[in-house]
């Protein structure tokens, strides 16, 4: 018989029924009452409980968020630190680039600035006997 004490359906049977059931059976509506009111001190309870661990939740996300956001603000600064160390490179590349005077006997090996000292024979003497020609190596 308590099976009739449930909330009622649409139906106005169901609410009829459920009035019969609680004339008919007042120890388990006493039961059923008592048994909704724990649950609702518990539902009470557990919402509080909610509010509590929600609150500690969004403490930990606000922290996490302000951690983040130093981390970013150090490597945005780090990001400039090398961005202004690659820009005096360049400069100072550029300016050995174009003020130091490159070697004659270099020539330039594969790709990039590879170099290597270039193999060259010194001139042959000049021979007192031939005006214009120089003597070559035999």
């Amino acid at each position: 018989m308590s099976d009739n004490l449930d909330p009622p359906t649409d139906s106005a049977f169901a609410t009829l029924a459920s009035l019969l059931a609680l004339v008919a059976d007042p120890k388990a509506a006493k039961a059923r009452l008592t048994d909704l009111e724990r649950q609702q001190a518990a539902a009470v309870e557990a919402e509080a409980s909610l509010a509590v661990v929600k609150a500690a939740h969004d403490q930990y996300v606000a922290s996490t968020m302000a951690a983040l956001g130093k981390k970013e603000n150090e490597l945005a600064e780090r990001e400039l630190r090398v961005l202004r160390l690659e820009a005096a490179l360049n400069e100072r590349i550029k300016f050995w680039r174009e003020r130091v005077p490159v070697a004659d006997n270099l020539e330039k090996v594969g790709p990039g600035t590879l170099t290597r000292r270039r193999e060259v024979d010194p001139p042959p003497p000049h021979d007192i006997h031939f005006e214009n020609e120089p003597r070559t190596a035999a």
